[in-house]
């Protein structure tokens, strides 16, 4: 039976059970980081002692972003024959479609308000 609007599909919230595996990860966390730089300093594997200053840099700083380039054929620009109001009806267009307002979580009402 689907979810009536405004009704949570997990009234109960998360199980008690992940908060528990949390803080019992977490009790350890600072003799793990101290096992990393143990690592990452005195291993003789200089495999093993990358992979650990990689895991404390991830975790201080973030993972870095990778990004994405899209182009049209043969590296061109993916719109630059089309207009802004060409560029916005396809956008437009495309949202439109009922199965993609799901995936992307937005309104239908609110994209033909501004058609």
């Amino acid at each position: 039976m689907p979810f009536q609007p405004g009704q949570s599909g997990n009234p109960a919230g998360r199980p008690k059970s992940d908060n528990i595996a949390k803080e019992l990860a977490m009790q350890h966390g600072p003799e793990a980081v101290a096992r990393l730089v143990q690592l990452m300093r005195d291993d003789d594997d200089r495999r093993v002692s990358l992979q650990a200053t990689a895991i404390l840099l991830d975790r201080a700083y973030g993972k870095p972003l990778q990004s994405t380039e899209l182009t049209g054929k043969d590296g061109a620009h993916l719109f630059a024959n089309l207009t802004t109001e060409e560029l916005q009806r396809q956008l437009l267009d495309r949202m439109a479609n009922p199965e993609m307002m799901r995936a992307l979580g937005l309104a239908l009402p609110a994209l033909k308000a501004v058609k």
